[in-house]
């Protein structure tokens, strides 16, 4: 049986534990608050990223486009000017 010294004893020992327990949960919660923080500013980064990309792929489009317009009036330039050197030897 125990003294009722040993039990005080054995309780104290067992509040430190839990103190200690409590410290170290305390660290995971700050070190869970910061990675959140950084995940945040990674996703808002992520997002800022992807504007871009979007934009830059806007502006690729749009010079494939205007390439392929290009091609084509210099294709019809061409078609109407053998056309015209046609009309006038024929005359």
């Amino acid at each position: 049986m125990m003294t009722n010294e040993e039990i005080r004893r054995e309780l104290r020992r067992g509040s430190g534990q839990f103190a200690q327990i409590r410290e170290v949960l305390e660290a995971i919660r700050a070190e869970q608050a910061r990675q959140r923080e950084m995940l945040h500013a990674v996703q808002a980064d992520t997002a800022a990223t992807k504007d871009v990309v979007e934009a830059w792929n806007a502006i690729k489009t749009g010079g494939k486009f205007l390439k392929w317009v290009a091609g084509v009036i210099a294709s019809a330039a061409v078609v109407w000017a053998t056309v015209k050197v046609g009309i006038s030897r024929w005359m």
